[in-house]
């Protein structure tokens, strides 16, 4: 069974808020497992979204870990990580 911490309900929250706001997709629900292409979000998009989350959460994003981004379920488990303290795999 897997469990959900804290931070990564923290980080779901602000990307379902974000993709409300940022992208152009017609008002979907947030896919987890989907691509994000799939669901609005253009490089552009992902960009900002870095910058954002940074400023927001004070973190740092390499660029190498935002690139391996797919899916907001692989953008949840590196930020929370980064949130705790882990460096993101």
């Amino acid at each position: 069974m897997t469990t959900t911490s804290s931070s990564q309900i923290l980080v779901t929250d602000y990307l379902k808020s974000y993709k409300a706001t940022h992208c152009n997709d017609g008002g979907s629900a947030l896919d987890l497992n989907k691509p994000l292409v799939a669901q609005g979000f253009d490089s552009l998009d992902t960009i900002e979204l870095v910058m954002a989350m940074e400023d927001d959460f004070k973190i740092e994003i390499s660029d190498e870990i935002a690139k391996t981004w797919e899916t907001p379920a692989n953008i949840v488990l590196d930020v929370a990580l980064l949130l705790k303290g882990v460096p993101a795999q």
